[in-house]
């Protein structure tokens, strides 16, 4: 009896050492001590033995009023070293000081041959999306101790300071036009405006670009003043987690000359007068209009997607990445497709991968034809 209570320990422990074998994950921050405001870089990295089921994962930090989490990438890399990885790469920035404890999960789907084989031949009144087991994992927690960042600071990152401007010397009825870019890789600057001259008329238009941890903030002026000023200068305090230093981005004063206008006759006087208040007039609208499509144009291509379905089906390296892509789509059109894939896969039936790939986007872009 014992012996037999023997053999079964140690094959309920190999099944164990398996089973951790093919499923492997683990979470790392590129740093325990942070600032406030600085990018921690989190990274999960699951391993996992290659499988005939459909394997996914999902994992999504959400912010909090402790920190904000920003999504930067995410990667499959096959057989290395004999498994499958998936990374998940995030950008973590606390809020507060003092200790921030992290807990985080993430979701396993996964969906058998017989799971798959069902959504594939069910009936059109049957046919739903597929059908995962789906499993939470919690990870181990994380500590951060954040320190605080002296007073005034307004950048965390490495940033810089540039500015334009196109005249110093202006009549009354001109304005002078000035541009600052603040650029660089950190936290996403805060700061909406720049300039405030007392006596001065001034208009702003902001744009503003971001891609993962870099950022570019513009902020156009137009400046219009009847007598001379003086554009102040600049200072914005900074601080750089990587050289661990505070630095000072600047701009030099900048003086305003407004020139009186030469003495002439009354009546041509006025019509120079109404020809130049109505070029500004236009001139205001055309600047704020030329701000306004910078501004949309950069908001359209943050969102423009990565890759479409063709660009997918085309990368496509075996018949399993081409049924994953197909299943994950939910597309009725290719469920005779994802039919011949099964069998090449299930049942080792031979198929030309290059001929399928070219009959599955000709099916996709005559739908796209007649939906148009």
């Amino acid at each position: 009896m014992r012996r037999y209570l023997s053999l079964a320990l140690v094959l309920l422990l190999t099944t164990f050492l398996l089973a951790d074998k093919e499923f492997d994950a683990s979470l790392s921050v590129s740093t325990h001590h942070p600032v406030v405001w600085q990018p921690v870089i989190l990274k999960l990295l699951i391993r996992h033995s290659p499988s005939d089921k459909v394997l996914q994962f999902d994992f999504h930090p959400h912010s909090t009023a402790q920190y904000k989490v920003k999504f930067l990438e995410s990667s499959e890399k096959k057989n290395v070293s004999g498994y499958d990885q998936t990374i998940f790469t995030y950008a973590l920035f606390p809020l507060k000081k003092g200790k921030l404890t992290l807990q985080f999960h993430f979701i396993t789907k996964e969906a058998t041959q017989d799971e798959i084989k069902k959504f594939v031949t069910g009936s059109a009144d049957e046919l739903t999306y597929l059908q995962t087991t789906n499993k939470v994992i919690k990870l181990k927690p994380l500590t951060l101790d954040v320190a605080p960042l002296d007073k005034g600071t307004k950048l965390v990152g490495d940033f810089t300071l540039r500015h334009a401007i196109d005249k110093h010397v202006i009549q009354p009825d001109e304005q002078v036009n000035i541009t600052y870019t603040v650029q660089g890789r950190g936290y996403k600057p805060q700061i909406k405006e720049l300039l405030k001259i007392t006596n001065v008329s001034s208009f702003l238009s902001y744009e503003h670009f971001e891609d993962k941890l870099f950022y570019k903030e513009i902020y156009r002026y137009a400046l219009l003043s009847d007598h001379n000023f003086t554009i102040s200068a600049l200072t914005i305090k900074a601080y750089n987690p990587d050289k661990k230093n505070y630095y000072t981005l600047k701009t030099d004063p900048l003086n305003i000359t407004v020139t009186k206008p030469h003495k002439s006759n009354r009546s041509t006087f006025d019509a120079k007068y109404v020809i130049t208040f109505f070029k500004n007039i236009i001139s205001y609208i055309l600047f704020f209009i030329a701000g306004l499509l910078a501004a949309l144009l950069l908001h359209l291509n943050q969102h423009k997607p990565e890759t479409t379905l063709e660009d997918q089906i085309s990368s496509a390296n075996n018949t399993r990445d081409l049924l994953r892509i197909l299943l994950a789509h939910k597309d009725r059109s290719t469920s005779g497709f994802i039919t011949q894939l099964e069998e090449a896969i299930y049942n080792k039936k031979e198929i030309s991968l290059r001929k399928m790939k070219r009959d599955i986007l000709r099916k996709v872009e005559s739908k796209c034809l007649i939906s148009s």
